[in-house]
């Protein structure tokens, strides 16, 4: 990631504990921006672009829209830009960041 926009937009952030139910979808790391928004975001490799991510992303999507205004999450990818919801590449991730 590109530390300084992530770094200039944060108050905090933690790299989350993962665990083995590989279908839930988690943040791996969370960040809590100065605009009170927590991020939940997944990093993926453009390789594990495939059913599964997609899936995982989609679960995390609703997620946000269940969970309030004041949440998101991102499954962010390495280069690639995935065409379902949840899913951004690296580079589009960071200037949404740069927004809020």
């Amino acid at each position: 990631m590109r530390k300084s926009v992530v770094l200039n937009s944060c108050i905090w952030y933690n790299k989350s504990v993962e665990f083995s139910d590989r279908m839930c979808p988690y943040g791996h790391i969370i960040v809590m921006l100065h605009s009170g928004k927590i991020l939940m975001v997944e990093t993926k490799g453009d390789h594990l672009d495939n059913d599964e991510s997609k899936e995982k992303a989609k679960i995390g999507d609703q997620w946000a829209k269940l969970a309030g205004k004041q949440y998101k999450y991102y499954m962010v990818f390495e280069t690639k830009q995935p065409d379902y919801p949840g899913a951004y590449s690296l580079e589009r991730f960071m200037e949404i960041v740069n927004g809020l």
